[in-house]
């Protein structure tokens, strides 16, 4: 298996561990101060429970507030930025977490993928042998969601072929019963050979 799948996969077993808040409440609620903490430190970090890399026995090189960097078995290192969007609001009661439906909240555009994505291809990578990555997480309230954060490109064959990306994603309905979506969607640019697969998972 890929480790593209691998790491997606970890991340959606850590969001089924982290009850009742899961994934979305994992900044605020793992927090060691008064702000939440930044989801890529906390799936980077030293703690164990929700450290990707650690949990799947890979070594890792620490976070920070926005990307991560790790080392695969075979000795290829990843260097991984990460993206987020949110068009659900959920709000904690006590020791339960509720999808406020009338929060009034209005989200804003989703990221610019067709300009971020080509990016990858001349990011540097941290040696000869290692991978650039962009890891976009998101939340909302319908699945169809999804598509138009990805827009025409994101997902589009044609297009990463042309930069070399690698294509790997997971969604899901929130595992907490929260009435609301979750999505993982990767894109990898190789330091070392070329990839041009892409793959979905549900």
């Amino acid at each position: 298996m890929k480790w593209e799948n691998l790491f997606l996969d970890e991340i959606l077993k850590i969001d089924r561990e982290q009850s009742p808040h899961g994934l979305y409440g994992m900044p605020e609620v793992l927090s060691k101060s008064q702000r939440p903490a930044y989801l890529a430190e906390l799936l980077g970090g030293r703690k164990l429970s929700t450290c990707v890399a650690r949990r799947l026995d890979w070594s890792y090189f620490g976070a920070r507030h926005d990307g991560l960097h790790f080392q695969l078995p075979g000795g290829e290192s990843v260097r991984m930025s990460f993206i987020s969007y949110a068009s659900t609001k959920v709000r904690r009661f006590g020791d339960t977490y509720v999808l406020d439906r009338v929060h009034g909240k209005q989200p804003g555009p989703g990221p610019d993928l067709s300009s971020l994505i080509p990016k990858l291809q001349n990011q540097s990578p941290y040696r000869s042998t290692g991978s650039t990555a962009i890891l976009f997480i998101a939340y909302v309230t319908a699945a169809r969601e999804f598509d138009t954060l990805l827009g025409k490109d994101g997902n589009s064959p044609p297009f990463l072929d042309r930069y070399q990306i690698h294509f790997t994603s997971r969604t899901w309905k929130d595992v907490h019963d929260r009435d609301f979506h979750t999505g993982l969607f990767l894109w990898t640019h190789p330091g070392a050979a070329p990839v041009s697969t892409v793959s979905q998972a549900e």
